[in-house]
């Protein structure tokens, strides 16, 4: 059943996205402030836009940045327009197979008319 094999699955692509990702940025020292809150960014802060400051961790954070933040926004936007897609796509089947056999049936329900008693 659904509930038994493919649900786990869904449950464990987000979880070891966030272990697997979270532990390479922890080993590459890329976890830093970005001036209000940890994230993955340059360190001391502003290192990256000023040549005076060297950059002595998070020296890739904007390609981490990209590829841990950027990529999963793109991939979900992916995968929900598919299934707006796919789902819009059922619908019209659905409602073409119910409009052909509402044409096609012959009408079950007659109307006898009876005259007016007076």
């Amino acid at each position: 059943t659904m509930e038994k094999r493919v649900e786990p699955f869904f449950h464990s692509i987000p979880i070891l996205y966030c272990l697997s990702s979270g532990v390479f940025l922890l080993v590459n020292r890329s976890f830093n402030s970005n001036g209000q809150i940890c994230w993955i960014a340059h360190h001391p802060v502003g290192c990256k836009w000023n040549p005076s400051l060297e950059c002595t961790r998070g020296v890739n954070a904007s390609k981490y940045r990209m590829v841990f933040q950027g990529t999963p926004i793109i991939v979900l936007f992916l995968i929900i327009s598919a299934t707006m897609a796919y789902l819009i796509s059922a619908v019209r089947r659905t409602q073409r197979r119910t409009a052909h056999r509402r044409l096609s049936r012959p009408s079950t329900s007659k109307v006898q008319e009876q005259p007016i008693k007076q």
